[in-house]
């Protein structure tokens, strides 16, 4: 399936095709999503997750494969509203729920310096990094889930246009990064490149 995990461990298909269910060590695999599955070669295509780089391998040197039926979402795929009032809190838990949590961060951070009545830094910084690790897992797996048929809807849209608000592109700076560890903030942006390219090159064709 598209988008499934597998463990990669190159073999000489001659020499080691009786050994291919004898587990290897851990050390020798590694892991990589696919893209796409050439039955005719009896190959796939895929992205290793740790170099992003993107090759074609025979199916015998697959080791291991992720059981996607087991997948699921936590948060539904919907947009922030615009205000915390216009959010619906009594259904399902959304995607804009986790925006609009990263948006108080980033307000109390810009503003808690003129109040001493507001919560300690260090619980403010634990939220929003936390907030920041749920909506990056849940846009990918949203993202997956759906396929790349989904990708250029509005809801899509929206969604791309607030992590662009939030996280920064490229080339800008995150509103966040004075509530976030530098290294976490890096790693989401990184893992949300694509989502966050999307977003930067519509703003700029607006």
């Amino acid at each position: 399936n598209p988008g499934a995990v597998v463990a990669i461990c190159p073999q000489n298909t001659t020499a080691q095709s009786l050994k291919r269910y004898r587990i290897q060590t851990p050390q020798s695999a590694s892991y990589a999503r696919i893209i796409r599955c050439d039955r005719s070669t009896r190959s796939i295509t895929v992205k290793y997750i740790k170099s992003a780089e993107i090759k074609h391998v025979p199916w015998s040197w697959l080791v291991g494969m992720e059981d996607t039926s087991k997948k699921h979402s936590l948060f539904s795929y919907l947009p922030a509203a615009k205000s915390i009032a216009d959010a619906d809190t009594r259904g399902q838990p959304s995607l804009g729920h986790l925006v609009l949590a990263l948006k108080w961060c980033r307000h109390f951070s810009s503003s808690s310096l003129n109040d001493k009545n507001t919560p300690p830094m260090y619980l403010v910084n634990s939220v929003a990094e936390r907030a920041s690790i749920l909506l990056c897992t849940e846009v990918l797996l949203h993202e997956e889930l759906r396929g790349s048929h989904s990708r250029r809807d509005e809801t899509t849209r929206k969604i791309n246009m607030q992590l662009l608000d939030l996280f920064g592109s490229d080339f800008d700076s995150s509103s966040l990064s004075a509530v976030m560890n530098e290294d976490i903030l890096e790693s989401i942006k990184m893992q949300l490149k694509d989502e966050l390219h999307e977003a930067s090159v519509e703003r700029e064709e607006e």
